[in-house]
């Protein structure tokens, strides 16, 4: 019924799809480790517990995951201060321009 809903409204799904991926690649990196601490855990897994394979498999996995996030959030800032610095480049281009008139 959200979806239905969410037609009817000025989101953009493509828009919405893209964040709603971008949020779950955040929130999965700590979920990542705490399935990581647990699955090591006898009094949690019993006879169940990971090899030490999959253990570090795992551990790789989640730093990959982190590492991803933190160029996702370097880049973005990046990009950030990017565009701030060419808009107020052209802002003082354009006041510079007035002010010799």
């Amino acid at each position: 019924m959200l979806g239905v809903a969410l037609n009817f409204t000025s989101i953009d799904p493509i828009k919405a799809l893209f964040w709603s991926a971008v949020i779950n690649g955040v929130i999965a990196v700590p979920f990542m480790a705490i399935v990581m601490l647990m699955a090591a855990k006898t009094d949690v897994m019993a006879q169940f517990v990971v090899t030490i394979r999959l253990r570090i498999l795992g551990w790789l996995a989640t730093v990959v995951m982190a590492l991803a996030v933190l160029a996702m959030v370097i880049t973005s800032l990046r990009a950030c201060d990017f565009r701030c610095n060419v808009e107020s480049k052209l802002n003082h281009s354009r006041w510079s321009e007035y002010l010799l008139v």
